[in-house]
């Protein structure tokens, strides 16, 4: 600390002892506030910095989701006397947790909007809250993703057809097009309506001849 008071000048601090501490309360007094305020400052660039590596811009997310800078930002907090919002507020930024979240968002919010096509992450901007929100919300009531179709057994996904029928992806997806079938397409997977998919496949693979001798190709 007395680096840092002393802005690492050793004859600045040989000095300062020499001719203004010894005897001298009052200076003294001074240098240990000086100090309190160096070791101050040290500590808050320590939580900043911690702060801006998880930031995204003004907000920090979830901190549950990261337990070591939890705990950390909790004792910190707890011996400033201060909410965790509050501690994080008084370093520029704005806490955003899925707990305090999900108590204010509607749930019919974000099925709209999901609906609409928006992604996790701009429902999240849109609505102010963040997108680990957002997706906890959608598995606790939706039980998944919006788009998702229901009744999910009613449905494939362009992968599982893939390995039950040995037909590639874009083959799959050109005979959905020239039929209008329907594809939802989702976080994750895309779904294709079993009842109209299949029988479609089903003929192209009893049909094509190239598909055929691809087949017996690879077979041998």
């Amino acid at each position: 600390m007395l680096v840092t008071v002393f802005e690492s000048s050793t004859l600045k601090a040989k000095e300062y002892y020499l001719y203004r501490t010894i005897g001298d309360k009052q200076h003294i007094k001074e240098l240990k506030e000086d100090i309190k305020n160096a070791k101050k400052q040290k500590h808050d660039k320590e939580i900043k910095d911690k702060l801006s590596r998880v930031a995204v811009g003004k907000y920090i997310y979830n901190l549950h989701g990261n337990a070591s800078l939890y705990n950390y930002i909790k004792r910190h907090a707890r011996k400033n006397k201060m909410s965790i919002s509050d501690f994080i507020a008084s370093y520029g930024y704005i806490y955003k947790s899925a707990r305090k979240d999900a108590a204010i968002i509607n749930k019919d919010d974000i099925w709209n909007l999901r609906k609409q096509g928006l992604t996790y992450v701009e429902i999240a901007k849109k609505l102010g809250s963040n997108p680990t929100t957002i997706s906890e919300m959608c598995n606790k009531y939706f039980g998944g993703d919006p788009l998702i179709p229901r009744p999910i057994e009613d449905y494939i996904t362009v992968q599982e057809l893939m390995n039950i029928y040995r037909v590639d992806h874009k083959t799959i997806m050109k005979i959905v097009r020239e039929n209008g079938f329907e594809n939802h397409t989702t976080i994750r997977f895309r779904y294709l309506k079993k009842s109209e998919i299949e029988p479609a496949l089903k003929e192209y693979v009893s049909t094509n001849k190239h598909h055929k001798f691809m087949v017996q190709r690879y077979a041998n």
